[in-house]
């Protein structure tokens, strides 16, 4: 079986869940990168990425709408919350801009590392003008330090390991 992965990972914490799929996932993978990259991919593909408020990156979700007839797995990292409601809340939302005639055969998403300048900028807003808790928002962030880890890579693994099963 051949497959291609393809994401786009600014922090690169989505870059590190493509050796989870690498190790789980029988056969060849035959692309590995960009999303700039369109044609002559195999029947099954992997798309990936980081979350920007609350949704895939748009270069993502373009290549999602234009992909046709292919079976997709679809995998992320997000900083904000670490909750599986809000991971579902976006893969709802990707899976949206899924055309029609493609089938998502799974998902996954975890946390993904912060940034430090993110923190930084946060610590300089303005409390009470901000869009959201920034006091809440840095109580979580030295816990997004800690992710992507071993526990969500064991995750992912059994996820992938009950649809690719060796």
């Amino acid at each position: 079986m051949e497959y291609a992965i393809v994401y786009v990972s600014k922090t690169g914490n989505t870059k590190m869940l493509v050796d989870v799929i690498k190790k789980c996932v029988p056969g060849e993978c035959v692309y590995e990168g960009d999303v700039t990259k369109s044609d002559n991919l195999p029947e099954l593909i992997f798309v990936g990425s980081g979350v920007d408020k609350g949704n895939f990156y748009p270069s993502v979700l373009e290549f999602l709408k234009n992909m046709r007839d292919k079976k997709v797995f679809l995998f992320g990292t997000a900083w904000f919350q670490k909750t599986q409601t809000y991971y579902d809340r976006i893969i709802k939302i990707v899976r949206s801009s899924v055309y029609p005639g493609n089938k998502v055969i799974g998902d996954f998403m975890c946390q993904g590392k912060m940034p430090l300048l993110i923190k930084n900028k946060c610590e300089k807003m303005d409390r009470k003008t901000a869009k959201f808790d920034i006091d809440l928002f840095l109580k979580g962030f030295d816990e997004t330090l800690l992710h992507p880890n071993e526990s969500d890579f064991k995750h992912f693994e059994r996820i992938l390991l009950t649809i690719f099963p060796k």
